[in-house]
């Protein structure tokens, strides 16, 4: 067999045009119709198209050679076989194969084992399976493996293959026959078959091949790398005729075997003749180098670009297409990844006036708007349940009605002037907090009483408009907000449904979200996505089981993955401007100029999934295509791709994620053997861009946000009720304290059905305050029966955890699993919590009281003249809501013996603050490290970064404020402050009880005198230090003169900040 071999810096096309047209004067009138050209896809004919008519003139299609790909090629043999058949679409083959199952296991007793499919009885259940079944025959009739080899699968591998599976696989070739079969029954085929078919035709005598051909004087097969053993039977049967010749692209001479593999194998004990033509191509004569090495990228200029996101990658283009030089007419863009396309497209190429350029991939329907909406609706079919034995319907999860009814489609489907109808649902059902809503609730409650008059509020406080338009504008809303229902939830109710019916269904939304949204069809991509998947459901609807029910879950899980193999193709004008295109694209072509993006692991090359039939040993005993004749089929058409390029762009991704590409890697490794040089890194070009919201701050660093009058009142009306968490909020980052309580920003609120980490700390919280509730309700001696008694203790625990209206006040569904994990998490650690805590509250040493619980308190605070800037006699009022106060004496002093003695009256020793923390970390005031700043002298921090650092927090401390101004305690040197971990082991001491060690307190003698070895008391410390630096950060607040800035100290924190986006720090 004689292969003709290129580099990869010539032009398969320009060759073949110029052999075939030649260069004589009259190649305008040269009639080349008795050629066939057959490439690996349908592009290539294209561009030789256009080098036929520009270089020679020749552009009548009568004249032009025809042109396959060479799956057209396979068929058009096909055909000369067995005549003209529909191809089956892949979406019917399990129907057939599920029938040839069933056959099977009702009529053979030797087939009663089918291994894989042995449990299968329903369609539902099959079809996954099923399609995995299709392509495995599919891919083995286009290897034209036979039967024998797949029966005797189990002898090549007895030690691995299970004994189950060995039958399998002797049960794969009858499977294969009878689908063969019913293929045949029903005037169908596949490109499988067609293959066998071709081969069958070509099985004969070399005259009786060359007159079957007779109107072809020679055949060419141009760019065929890796071909498949179907491939090379057919191209092996038509060289050995004498009517067919064989070219290929290599990168030397070394590696022509590596892409031809099955050529050489069906070869073996015959001559292979190569015959370089890129010497007599090439202007240097030299032909093909001996080693890669030596031929790469030998006439291209590499640019690398490192991004961190795909945003970013399309940065690329404002310097590349805007430059100098850039001719669309000799660009490639190829995106590796679909799912770049529309970014791409509205990012980049919108931005270029005049620009003309032609898409020849396909974007993947599963991202899409309308995949997205019915994939809503499968969530929320998913998540409803039933209750009261299904007499009220079905409820759905909170969450995922709202995601379903927020989507564009649907808020635009009722019309644009009763989409605030939409938003008047979502604030009754987020102000309900419910985990699950019914919909009948929804039509009742949504549009009468509080939410009635949805519209009109606003605008008849403006206008003073009546009533009655009011109401009219709530049943309007109310008929809307049915019709929403109907489509989109009742529709979808019955537990089994048909696929005619399900697509009925689905038909009926595209009708009615048209009505209402004209333009969503008229724009030019979303006519193209939303056309291409109406095919996919009319295909659907009218498919073989269109008629066999199914259950509900089954057929939406069917549909969507039908749907996520399915892409839309966009018309164009071919070879008109800049080519937007996938890699496999490219095949044969060549660019001046190439750009490539996404040029990451798992993308090229492909992430190819395992194939639970056909695993990898089997496929590379039987001569199947195998993981690593993939990946290397990839490789060559990347390199072949930038080596034949002037200039080549390869831009990636670089984060915690992804990473670049192996085939990256291995250019860069290149270029450093090849340079002696590992300075290649450093050439790499970064891309990022940071969005500029507001103007640089006054240092030049960051950006600031001036307090002008609007800004100021807002503050005024803050500070009539400031709390700590406001304060805290603002020492960690000025910024997101001015999105957060001057802007009022905050993220949606979502609705979890079970009981999400937003709610655990409050659960403990409330759990917590239930227990001590029945300790004040009951008497404080029920503590001794509780450190007797282990198993009325547990029982209390577990009725404060489970009280309703806790669990009515978090909108926590029960029977959930993941709150009985919480809940019997809960009891384990408040158990230890509460034991150790009522072993330090009820110690012989001290009389106890609980004086309150979640007690909320208000007090005036004065900003003294000189802090933060702010006049003199300024008042602000603080508030804090405290989880528990405790009182605390001596039992020698009064009431010896009793436990709960009024301690809150004269004779009161102490009191102690405590602040319950859940979470694994704790924020409070690092005394050692503020008595050292101060060098032993208490001193206010005047600075914000001091006080971040050293205060951290300033809550207990205005806890302790509220508390002694609201209880008028002379000093604070009968008060403590404590975090109380609930989880967690402290370190904290104080002369307060901590004998279980989770405290951590604030104020205790001992840790002020300890700590560095400074006599300083509770009073020094609140009065002195904490008190007036409070005063100061509240006066930087309100100081119009200093703007809202982004802290510059931590950045980790910005990462899980909600308002990051706003911030150009990350």
């Amino acid at each position: 067999m004689k292969i003709h071999i290129f580099s990869y810096e010539d032009s398969i096309l320009e060759y073949i045009a110029g052999k075939l047209a030649g260069n004589s004067s009259d190649s305008r009138n040269k009639d080349l119709s008795k050629y066939a050209l057959v490439f690996p896809g349908k592009r290539p004919a294209l561009y030789l198209q256009d080098i036929f008519l520009r270089n020679f003139g020749i552009g009548s299609k009568d004249c032009l050679p025809s042109m396959f790909s060479i799956p057209e090629f396979i068929g058009f043999i096909a055909e000369k076989s067995r005549g003209k058949k529909a191809e089956c679409d892949r979406i019917n083959t399990p129907w057939f194969l599920y029938e040839i199952i069933k056959y099977i296991q009702k009529n053979s007793l030797d087939f009663g084992d089918l291994g894989f499919f042995k449990r299968i009885n329903k369609f539902d259940d099959f079809f996954f399976r099923g399609l995995q079944l299709f392509d495995a025959i599919n891919e083995l009739d286009e290897g034209l493996i036979d039967n024998k080899v797949i029966e005797n699968i189990k002898s090549f591998y007895s030690a691995y293959v299970p004994e189950n599976i060995g039958r399998f696989y002797k049960h794969l070739s009858f499977i294969r026959d009878k689908f063969h079969e019913k293929l045949k029954e029903k005037g169908l085929t596949t490109s499988g078959l067609n293959y066998y078919d071709a081969t069958d035709f070509l099985n004969n005598t070399p005259e009786f091949i060359s007159r079957k051909f007779e109107e072809f004087e020679k055949i060419y097969f141009l760019g065929l790398s890796f071909p498949s053993n179907g491939d090379v039977d057919i191209v092996k049967a038509l060289v050995d005729c004498g009517i067919a010749e064989f070219y290929i692209q290599i990168e030397s001479l070394k590696d022509w075997k590596d892409y031809l593999k099955n050529i050489v194998k069906k070869c073996e004990g015959e001559e292979i003749e190569i015959v370089d033509l890129s010497k007599h191509v090439n202007s240097n004569g030299l032909g093909l180098a001996d080693d890669n090495s030596d031929s790469f990228m030998k006439n291209s200029v590499l640019h690398l670009y490192e991004a961190g996101d795909t945003h970013s990658e399309l940065l690329i283009f404002k310097n590349v297409l805007e430059g100098i030089g850039f001719n669309p007419e000799k660009t490639a863009v190829i995106l590796l990844d679909a799912a770049t396309l529309l970014p791409f497209l509205y990012y980049t190429v919108k931005q270029i006036n005049n620009l003309d350029y032609n898409i020849t991939m396909g974007y993947p329907l599963k991202r899409t708007p309308l995949y997205s909406l019915i994939r809503l609706i499968f969530n929320a079919q998913e998540s409803a349940v039933y209750d009261n034995n299904n007499t009220l319907g079905q409820k759905y999860a909170a969450r995922d009605y709202l995601n379903l009814i927020k989507h564009p489609y649907v808020k635009t489907s009722i019309g644009a002037d009763k989409i605030a109808a939409i938003n008047n649902i979502e604030k009754y059902v987020l102000k309900k907090g419910d985990a699950f809503v019914r919909l009948a609730d929804i039509e009742k409650d949504c549009f009468s009483g509080e939410y009635g008059g949805y519209k009109q509020k606003q605008k008849r406080e403006r206008e003073g408009e009546s009533e009655i338009g009011n109401q009219s504008a709530d049943k309007d809303a109310l008929i809307a907000v049915n019709v929403i229902h109907e489509y989109f939830f009742i529709n979808f109710e019955n537990n089994k449904i048909t696929p005619m019916n399900f697509a009925e269904n689905l038909l009926k939304i595209i009708e009615l979200i048209s009505q209402n949204n004209k333009n969503i069809f008229t724009h030019g991509f979303s006519y193209k996505l939303i056309k291409k998947t109406k095919e996919s459901i009319d295909m659907f609807q009218n498919s073989y089981f269109k008629d066999e029910l199914l259950e509900k879950k089954s057929i939406f899980r069917l549909f969507m993955y039908y749907m996520e193999n399915k892409s839309a193709t966009f018309s164009g004008i071919p070879l008109k401007g800049m080519q937007i295109m996938g890699i496999l694209e490219t095949r044969v072509l060549k660019f001046d100029r190439v750009i490539i993006i996404d040029v990451n692991e798992n993308i090229l090359p492909p992430l190819k999934k395992i194939d639970p039939i056909l695993p990898h040993p089997i496929r590379r005993k039987i001569g199947l295509t195998t993981y690593g004749d993939y990946e290397s089929m990839y490789r060559y058409h990347f390199r072949r791709l930038i080596s034949g390029s002037k200039e080549t762009h390869i831009v990636y991704v670089k984060n915690n994620k992804r990473i670049r590409s192996r085939l990256v890697e291995e250019i860069i490794w290149e270029n450093e053997k090849k340079t002696k040089s590992l300075d290649i890194e450093g050439k790499i070009i970064p891309l990022g861009f940071k969005t500029k919201i507001f103007k640089n701050g006054k240092d030049g660093s960051g950006f600031s946000i001036d307090k002008n009058d609007d800004i100021l009142k807002e503050l005024d009306d803050l500070t009539s009720k400031l709390s700590a968490s406001a304060i805290d909020t603002y020492i960690n980052c000025p910024a997101r304290f001015y999105y957060r309580y001057v802007l009022k920003l905050k993220e949606t609120k979502h609705l979890k059905a079970g009981i999400g980490a937003d709610k655990i700390g409050i659960f403990v919280h409330r759990a917590l305050r239930g227990f001590y509730e029945g300790i004040k309700r009951n008497g404080y001696d029920i503590i001794y029966r509780f450190l007797k008694d282990d198993g009325y203790f547990k029982d209390e625990i577990c009725r404060a955890i489970e009280e309703p209206r806790n669990i009515a006040e978090l909108g926590i569904n029960v029977d959930f699993g993941e709150y009985f994990i919480v809940k019997e998490t809960a009891k384990k650690i408040l158990y230890n919590f509460i034991k150790n805590d009522l072993k330090n509250c009820g110690t012989d040493k001290y009389i106890w009281k609980i004086i309150g619980l979640e007690s909320e308190k208000e007090a005036q605070f004065k900003i003294e003249d000189g802090a933060g800037g702010i006049e003199k006699g300024r008042e602000i009022r603080l508030y804090g809501k405290i989880d528990r106060i405790d009182g605390y004496k001596n039992r020698d002093i009064k009431s010896r013996g009793t436990v709960g003695a009024d301690v809150a009256n004269e004779g009161t020793e102490r009191f102690l603050i405590i602040d319950y923390k859940t979470g694994a970390s704790s924020v409070m005031p690092d005394i050692k490290k503020i008595l050292n700043h101060g060098k032993g002298k208490p001193v206010c921090l005047n600075k914000r970064g001091d006080i971040k650092e050293l205060i951290k927090s300033f809550q207990l401390p205005i806890y302790l404020y509220l508390f002694k101004t609201k209880q008028n305690i002379e000093n604070y040197g009968s008060m403590d402050a404590c975090l109380n971990l609930t989880g967690l082991t402290g370190s904290g001491k104080s002369s307060m009880p901590n004998e279980g060690g989770h405290r951590l307190y604030l104020l205790g003698d001992k840790t002020a005198k300890n700590a560095a070895n400074f006599d300083i008391d509770a009073e020094d410390l609140m009065e002195d230090i904490f008190l007036p630096s409070l005063r100061y950060i509240i006066g930087e607040i309100l100081n119009k003169d200093i703007p809202f800035i982004p802290d510059n100290f931590e950045n980790r924190a910005c990462e899980y900040c909600p308002y990051h986006l706003l911030c150009d720090k990350v």
